[in-house]
């Protein structure tokens, strides 16, 4: 819609007084380097849309590629289990983190901390150990 408002602008009866009606050539130099600089401004507004749609196109082919890709359950329970594993780092870290501002001084509870390491890495050995078997 704006592009057929600038069009329509260009073809205004005030614009056209530059033009000769003879010969169609542009009169002054100014309105010649007005309706450059505009055509320049919608054919970047073009490329631009183009671009958009190359885009979304692209973006809407991978995703119906992704949902054709066929994953084992197995290999989905081992990314849960080193989801669940990182959760339970964090969880330990930001109780940590919790109770140092609640009382205003620093805390070392390194317990938990090497716990919730120990423990990730005793789940991430089986779950490559069971990988390499």
């Amino acid at each position: 819609m704006k592009i057929r408002k600038s069009l329509l602008s260009m073809n205004s009866s005030s614009t056209r007084k530059y033009i000769s009606h003879k010969t169609r050539k542009i009169l002054s130099k100014e309105h010649q380097l007005n309706l450059l600089s505009q055509i320049e401004k919608e054919k970047c507004k073009i490329e631009k849309i183009k671009l958009n749609i190359r885009n979304l196109y692209l973006f809407v082919t991978t995703k119906d590629d992704i949902r054709g890709i066929q994953v084992s359950n197995s290999l989905i329970n081992k990314i849960k289990g080193i989801i669940s594993t990182l959760c339970f780092i964090c969880n330990a870290t930001s109780k940590d983190k919790d109770r140092t501002n609640l009382n205003k001084k620093k805390k070392d509870n390194t317990e938990n901390v090497l716990l919730a390491l120990y423990y990730a890495n005793q789940r991430l050995f089986k779950v490559t150990e069971n990988e390499i078997q």
